[in-house]
């Protein structure tokens, strides 16, 4: 299974913020939305970051100023891991494992399409995993030509 198959079935739209919009307002978007990770996007839907809950939740302690005067472009990560439609699940996996995050973007030219986290790529593992030994069966139940 690879993350277009993912896409499919999630869906494409995914909820951003820009580097110029305050960390308040993009916090205002996770919680409205009951999401834990914003892309950043430039005026062309290119990535350029993204911040998650757990950032905020950070600047909390590290800099609790009014967050209506800090940008997200002050506070993203810009250093972001990306992947492809054409990517696995299982090597989308591993990467989040190895690199203890929980989103991935997925971009095409460069442009952001959609984005899977962790909880989708286990969920469709699962589904997998419980239809395996269906197929199983019918293979080994179904009669073919000699």
């Amino acid at each position: 299974m690879v993350l277009r198959d993912i896409l499919h079935f999630k869906g494409r739209d995914v909820f951003t913020t820009t580097p110029q919009d305050t960390v308040y307002n993009a916090a205002q978007k996770l919680v409205s939305n009951n999401i834990r990770a914003l892309p950043v996007v430039n005026k062309q839907n290119m990535l350029t970051g993204i911040i998650t809950a757990w950032d905020i939740l950070r600047l909390t302690t590290t800099n609790p100023n009014d967050f209506n005067a800090l940008l997200v472009g002050d506070y993203m990560t810009r250093e972001v891991y990306t992947a492809g439609t054409g990517a696995s699940v299982d090597t989308a996996l591993c990467v989040m494992n190895e690199r203890h995050i929980h989103h991935i973007p997925i971009v095409e030219e460069g442009n952001l399409i959609g984005m899977v986290s962790q909880g989708d790529l286990v969920r469709a593992r699962l589904e997998n995993v419980q239809l395996e030994p269906k197929h199983m069966t019918n293979f080994v139940l179904t009669k073919y030509p000699v």
